[in-house]
C-alpha cells in the first residue's frame, strides 16, 4: 500500500475538516426500522443525497487540501467560519438524542448492518476517498474527530413524516454552506454522475426516486442508465462503457444545457435514448 503523503495545514483548517468529517460520519447512524424496512430506503437515500452534495462540494473546495492543492480561500476567511457555524448546527441536530427521538421520530437502537448486509449508498464511494484524504492531516490527537454520543449509538427510523423533516433542515443548511462559498453546479453533477456510475442497477431506481425533483439532474443521469439497461443495450458490467459513449457527446451535452436551458442531466437522457436507438438500429424522435 502506498503511504499517504502528510500536509501541512492551519489549525483552524485541520479543524474545519475535522468538523466535516465527524458531520459526514453522522449520516450513517440512521436505519430502518424492520417493520418499516421497505418504505423507508426512500428517506435514507434522500438524506444520503444530502451526504453526496456536501462530499462533493468538500472535493470541489479542497477541505482537507492544502493551498498548493487547490484549497478554495475562501475556507481560510470570514466564510470559512460560516461554514464552520452551519456544520456545527449539522451536528449538533445529529447529536442532540432527546430532539430526535421527540422531532424526528427515531428510537435508539442495539441492532446494526453488518458489514456484508449494509447497502451501497451513492455517497459510498466518495465517503472512503474523503476517509484517506483525511488520514494525512490526522496523526496527531489534536486532529482526531471528538467522539459524540453517536459513536455509541445508532438510531431506527420509526416515523416517516418526523424523519422527513430532519432531512429538509440538513436540506437548508446544506443550502448555506453551498451559497457560502459557491461551486460550480456543473463540476458538481460530473462528480455525482460517476458516482453514480458506480452503483449497482439494483440502487439505481432508488436513486433516481430519491433525486427525483429536488435534485433533477442526478435522477435523469440513474434513469438514463436505467433507460438503457432495460433496453438490453447494457449490463451491471458495462455501465463504465456505456457512460464512456455518452462521454465522447460531452462538449455536445454541454452545448445543448447552455443553449436550450436543458439540465445537463435531462439532455443525458435524450443523448441516451440515441444511442439506445442506434445499438437497437431503430428510428428515434426525440420525444
Amino acid at each position: 500500500m502506498i503511504p499517504v503523503e502528510p500536509i501541512s495545514l492551519s489549525i483552524s483548517a485541520v479543524a474545519l475538516a475535522t468538523l466535516f468529517s465527524s458531520c459526514l460520519e453522522c449520516f450513517d447512524y440512521f436505519q430502518s426500522a424492520k417493520s418499516f424496512a421497505n418504505d423507508l430506503d426512500l428517506l435514507l437515500a434522500k438524506l444520503d443525497c444530502q451526504k453526496e452534495r456536501l462530499l462533493t462540494w468538500g472535493d470541489l473546495v479542497g477541505i482537507s487540501k492544502s493551498t498548493e492543492e487547490g484549497r478554495h480561500p475562501d475556507l481560510d476567511s470570514s466564510k470559512g467560519e460560516v461554514v464552520h457555524r452551519c456544520l456545527q448546527s449539522i451536528e449538533s441536530l445529529f447529536s442532540d438524542a432527546d430532539k430526535l427521538r421527540k422531532e424526528y421520530g427515531v428510537q435508539s437502537t442495539t441492532t446494526s448492518l453488518s458489514a456484508g448486509n449494509s447497502p451501497q449508498y451513492l455517497s459510498s464511494n466518495r465517503m472512503d476517498r474523503f476517509r484517506k484524504s483525511l488520514l494525512r492531516i490526522s496523526s496527531s490527537p489534536a486532529k482526531r474527530s471528538k467522539v459524540t454520543i453517536l459513536s455509541k449509538t445508532k438510531w431506527a427510523i420509526c416515523h416517516k413524516a418526523k424523519f422527513e423533516s430532519l432531512i429538509y433542515h440538513i436540506k437548508d443548511l446544506t443550502l448555506d454552506i453551498h451559497n457560502i462559498i459557491p461551486i460550480s453546479e456543473r463540476s458538481q453533477d460530473k462528480l455525482v454522475h460517476r458516482d453514480i456510475a458506480s452503483l449497482g442497477l439494483s440502487r439505481l431506481r432508488l436513486v433516481q426516486n430519491a433525486c427525483e425533483g429536488t435534485y433533477q439532474n442526478w435522477s435523469d443521469i440513474a434513469g438514463a442508465i436505467l433507460m438503457a439497461s432495460e433496453a438490453g443495450t447494457i449490463d451491471h458490467r458495462s455501465v463504465g462503457e456505456w457512460l464512456q459513449d455518452t462521454k465522447s457527446m460531452e462538449h455536445d451535452i454541454a452545448e445543448t444545457a447552455v443553449s436550450t436551458d436543458i439540465s445537463i442531466g435531462s439532455t443525458l437522457v435524450h443523448k441516451g435514448k440515441l444511442l439506445i436507438r442506434r445499438l437497437m438500429q431503430l428510428p428515434y424522435s426525440h420525444s
